[in-house]
């Protein structure tokens, strides 16, 4: 593949010009291989450039700039995970009109070239007509439409650099974005200030993995589904569980541990107490509790006995006081009514028979004439006497 086309520059200069070449436009990228990724956004001052509008505008780029254009490109990908993001020609999409796309990328992650944050699209797709221009070396250079502090309208959130979308062009916004060539190009380990994320993606995962360096693409993606699996089987996952997903359980069982571990340092009264020693205690203080129970059922017994007995004694002293009669002292739902009264409160059950007349005889009654008691028995005189436990005999013996 013929990469300088400009004979004036030397070989032994190369290497070290490659990116100014490119830049010249002195790069074939005539290839059978569409690149798989492009230049969206580089840091850097690129100088005053005439907007859409019109306007002149002084155009710079930070590095926490390109952070946050790849972090809102990475926001709306996570609120529409199916949606991926136009690739136009000539910023057709800006006029409104028809706009066919030539292509779409996925996403967007940032690297280091030559010092400088990059922002590079991931391309999901390139369409046919967006793969011939390319192919044919037709467009060579991508562009992109950006707002600097511009609003979200999805969210609101003022955001510091949006990205809104790439297209093909040869009259670049930016010229310090490389050209959209093709992938070998690119991959090519003499290029100073190639993209070598993925080289420092492929060692991260090795040493993730445990793998020797020697480990290749397909060994780490042979351990990362074998680790996928066990970690998916481990915990009743399905197997269209994402990372996100797992990441989401293993965050809700570090919670649910640490609320145990709390509740284990409550049960035990200190912080290094272990769950043997929290079970230890609950299975005493259970049987302790049981104990407590029966205790108190006992209590509860023998309080309403004492309070039976002392009742009966209020009554039995009030009968023999004569401040109630046999009457009331044999009628079951009289004596309920005055248990529930004592039961309720004994000292003032007590202080109130206490302070009641007697109604009825206490002694020996007197002795009568019995002709005399015999003429003034009545049926009156009977009744009366019924109610106060006297019976006939009694009173045609006495009298009433």
């Amino acid at each position: 593949m013929t990469l300088i086309k400009n004979k004036n520059i030397p070989a032994s200069e190369v290497e070290e010009g490659i990116l100014i070449a490119c830049n010249n436009l002195v790069v074939d990228p005539t290839t059978k291989q569409l690149p798989t990724e492009i230049d969206a956004l580089i840091e850097g001052h690129h100088g005053r450039k005439q907007r859409q509008d019109g306007k002149i505008v002084d155009v710079t780029f930070t590095a926490s700039d390109i952070d946050a254009a790849v972090a809102h490109v990475k926001s709306r990908r996570e609120r529409h995970p199916d949606r991926d993001f136009v690739i136009d020609f000539e910023h057709q999409t800006l006029s409104g009109n028809e706009a066919p796309a030539a292509g779409w990328y996925s996403d967007l992650y940032s690297t280091i070239r030559n010092g400088k944050k990059v922002a590079r699209a991931i391309i999901s797709q390139w369409t046919k007509k967006g793969a011939e221009y390319i192919l044919n070396g037709e467009y060579r250079f991508s562009s992109p439409v950006f707002v600097q502090n511009g609003e979200d309208k999805e969210t609101g959130l003022t955001e510091p650099l949006i990205l809104k979308n790439i297209g093909l062009t040869n009259e670049p916004f930016i010229d310090a974005l490389l050209p959209v060539a093709a992938k070998a190009f690119f991959n090519n380990t003499t290029i100073k200030g190639k993209d070598t994320s993925m080289d420092e993606t492929m060692s991260w995962l090795r040493s993730f993995l445990n793998l020797p360096l020697t480990a290749t693409p397909q060994d780490i993606l042979t351990e990362l589904q074998k680790l996928a699996a066990q970690i998916q089987s481990s915990i009743g996952a399905a197997a269209a569980t994402t990372a996100k997903d797992l990441l989401n359980y293993l965050v809700g069982v570090k919670t649910e541990i640490a609320a145990k571990a709390s509740l284990v340092k409550e049960i035990c009264g200190k912080d290094t107490g272990t769950i043997e020693e929290a079970r230890a205690t609950y299975v005493t203080s259970k049987s302790a509790m049981t104990e407590l129970v029966a205790a108190k059922a006992q209590i509860i017994t023998l309080t309403t006995e004492k309070q039976t007995r002392e009742f009966d004694v209020v009554i039995a002293k009030a009968f023999g006081d004569g401040k109630i009669l046999p009457v009331q002292k044999n009628d079951a739902a009289w004596l309920e009514t005055q248990k529930m009264f004592a039961m309720k409160d004994m000292t003032s059950f007590t202080a109130f028979w206490d302070k009641q007349p007697k109604i009825a005889p206490t002694g020996a009654l007197p002795q009568v004439d019995s002709a005399i008691a015999a003429k003034d028995i009545s049926p009156e005189a009977i009744e009366i006497g019924k109610q106060m436990g006297l019976d006939r005999a009694t009173i045609e013996k006495f009298g009433m």
